[in-house]
């Protein structure tokens, strides 16, 4: 029971839904005063750079405001351990973009970073591989990638370009017209699914399955932390 797709039991950290209904895209729009953020409080590095890339973003010219403890920049309206209610919401919400790098970039890996803050904040994600989103049956234009271009002075000014324009922001949110967005980080959806496939199997004989090494396979995905490493020479 993981989040990667070949797992016996899927438990993705979040997925789409049809869900066809009117949305007030120019709403967003209004609501939508400020360009990007990421709010990170794991000061551990990760393997993937992710700290030292975006660092690098902001200091190339990209609006990017970095708060909490991985920056020593705790948000005053949101301290860690006495949040007010909806403070997160006040905090995220006028942003349009949201940094949703993971802390390894990894096959099927896209947790409540991407699925929380599309869904509850009406925010655009920035990633770092297409290829991630793609496999997952994520909409292209959700999100916006890093590596659709060759260099940080690319990806900038196209961030900056889709942040000043009203109908290039709104395309990134057209796929809000057909789905909606159902987070399955509790615990209570894996053992859901678990349940299920046991039932589709009442009365079938079972087939046995049985892994040599749990470990070498959960540990050893497909994944590319090095991915950063062309866009920091």
């Amino acid at each position: 029971m993981t989040y990667r797709r070949d797992s016996d039991v899927h438990y993705p950290y979040g997925a789409l839904v049809k869900n066809e209904k009117f949305v007030n895209l120019t709403e967003i729009w209004n609501s939508k005063t400020k360009e990007a953020i990421w709010l990170n409080n794991a000061r551990a590095s990760s393997r993937n750079r992710r700290v030292e890339f975006t660092e690098k973003l902001k200091s190339e010219g990209m609006n990017i405001d970095l708060m909490g403890n991985a920056f020593n920049n705790t948000p005053k309206e949101c301290p860690r351990f006495a949040r007010p209610p909806n403070c997160t919401h006040k905090l995220l919400s006028p942003y349009k973009f949201y940094i949703a790098f993971e802390n390894s970039n990894c096959e099927d890996y896209v947790t409540e970073k991407f699925w929380e803050k599309a869904g509850w904040y009406n925010m655009v994600p920035i990633v770092f591989e297409r290829k991630i989103y793609r496999n997952l049956g994520i909409p292209d234009e959700m999100y916006i990638a890093v590596n659709d271009f060759q260099n940080l002075e690319d990806f900038i000014s196209f961030v900056k370009s889709v942040s000043s324009n009203k109908d290039k922001y709104l395309k990134n949110h057209q796929w809000r017209k057909q789905y909606r967005i159902i987070e399955s980080s509790s615990e209570n959806y894996g053992f859901c699914q678990l349940c299920q496939k046991l039932l589709k199997l009442r009365g079938h004989k079972l087939k046995e399955k049985s892994y040599a090494n749990l470990k070498d396979w959960y540990s050893t995905p497909s994944c590319d932390n090095s991915f950063v490493d062309k866009y920091l020479q």
